[in-house]
């Protein structure tokens, strides 16, 4: 035993001058160190941090929100408005067209303009059939001076066969000559009456008491054939078209009146309107009231127009 122990000892020097565990003791040194380094920069920073939050000047306190007590009342019933499309049109309209194309010289009417049945609205040019008139009627004269001419030698065939101082043929061909005059005169009436027809259709007239929407050609324009000129609306009994969903139309009750308000509760915002006009719904019109509802003054439309920096010429109807 005792050698044992004076092994062990012996030993003991040995090891501590081991390099390897000197290493391990700096590794430990060097690491402590830092760890220390470390905690000791972070307390610094938290510090600075905590004394600028403490150096920076506090916000005022919000002022106190105003409280608003209501007291509830309970209603037995309430109104409720809707909103429909709706749009107001004439019961007949027209849009007035020649049946064959020439040169527009006369139009009539304008814009805006009331017109009777059967007024005159506009014409076309008109004088190469008014010449093949003229012609005809020409052709008509000599066609009946002929006639006459063949009616003459008929009668006095005749009257030379009683006495027998004329052949049968020479009656016949003076009977037949008559005929082939008047059914020449016939066909001349026949062709005047073409024309006065064609001539009929350079006039167009308001079929029906109307007033004027639209004038689509001025004076000086070729015209082709069924290309309109005028557009003509019925002034009397206009139609009221209005969308209602299903729902409602099963309320409605057949021969009851409803009444209904155009424009109520709504109106177009002065956006809307700008956007209108800059969108080429530029047409201002001034009254005291429109077809069904009143118009706005005249200094609400300046007021929107001086804002919107924007000017307006007068056009005269």
């Amino acid at each position: 035993m005792s050698g044992t122990q004076e092994l062990a000892m012996a030993d003991e020097p040995r090891r501590a001058n081991d390099p390897i565990a000197t290493r391990w003791r700096s590794g430990l040194i060097v690491l402590a160190g830092s760890l220390g380094i470390a905690v000791t920069s972070v307390l610094v920073i938290t510090a600075a941090i905590a004394a600028r939050a403490d150096a920076r000047a506090l916000p005022p306190p919000s002022p106190a929100a105003a409280v608003l007590t209501f007291e509830a009342l309970r209603e037995q019933s309430y109104t409720i408005e809707r909103g429909y499309a709706a749009i107001l049109e004439p019961a007949r309209t027209s849009a007035l067209a020649f049946y064959t194309g020439g040169t527009l010289v006369e139009v009539l009417v304008d814009e805006g303009d009331v017109v009777a049945a059967g007024q005159i609205v506009a014409r076309l040019d008109a004088r190469e059939l008014q010449a093949e008139q003229s012609g005809l009627r020409a052709r008509r004269r000599a066609l009946e001076a002929d006639a006459e001419l063949a009616r003459l030698r008929l009668d006095r065939q005749q009257r030379l066969r009683r006495r027998e101082f004329a052949p049968a043929d020479a009656l016949d061909e003076a009977r037949l000559s008559v005929g082939r005059f008047e059914a020449s005169l016939s066909e001349a009436d026949a062709a005047l009456a073409l024309v006065a027809v064609r001539l009929d259709k350079t006039v167009l007239r308001a079929p029906f008491d109307a007033s004027v929407a639209q004038r689509l050609l001025d004076e000086g324009a070729s015209v082709a054939p069924h290309h309109p000129v005028l557009q003509l609306d019925e002034r009397e009994a206009p139609r009221f078209r209005v969308g209602l969903p299903p729902s409602r139309a099963r309320d409605l009750v057949a021969q009851r009146a409803y009444r209904f308000v155009p424009g109520a509760g709504s109106g177009m915002s002065d956006e809307l309107q700008a956007l209108c006009l800059h969108a080429g719904a530029n047409s201002i019109f001034l009254g005291d009231r429109l077809l069904t509802a009143d118009n706005p003054g005249a200094s609400a439309d300046d007021a929107l127009l001086d804002r919107l920096n924007t000017t307006v010429s007068p056009v005269p109807l």
